[in-house]
């Protein structure tokens, strides 16, 4: 003789496997936020106890440093923000030759095999 325990339909309590799943993820984004909150403040408040700012304020001073490859205007007294563009379009351009390679590579690779 075997016993069924009945269960309503919506109800409430652990055993539900609905209620359960939902409880557990409830609980992992609260401790997922907690957790990001508290190392914000933490971080926030050992930066502030330093004396260190955060922020972009530093793009506007002077890289004092050259840079060889540059596709844009760019002296050595330039500013930081000057220098994130050279080399953002430095990244822009190295990887546009690449993918015309890469292409290149595998035009020549592919026809090698069908004619080879």
């Amino acid at each position: 003789m075997s016993h069924r325990r009945s269960t309503v339909k919506g109800s409430l309590s652990f055993a539900n496997p609905t209620v359960r799943a939902w409880l557990f993820q409830i609980l992992a984004v609260v401790a997922v936020v907690g957790i990001i909150g508290w190392l914000f403040h933490n971080t926030v408040t050992n930066l502030s106890n330093r004396g260190i700012t955060s922020g972009f304020a530093f793009l506007d001073r002077g890289a004092g440093f050259g840079i060889v490859q540059h596709l844009i205007d760019y002296q050595q007294g330039d500013t930081y923000g000057r220098v994130f563009i050279v080399g953002l379009l430095n990244t822009l351009l190295v990887s546009a030759l690449c993918i015309v390679f890469a292409f290149c590579f595998g035009l020549l690779y592919r026809s090698g095999e069908t004619f080879g």
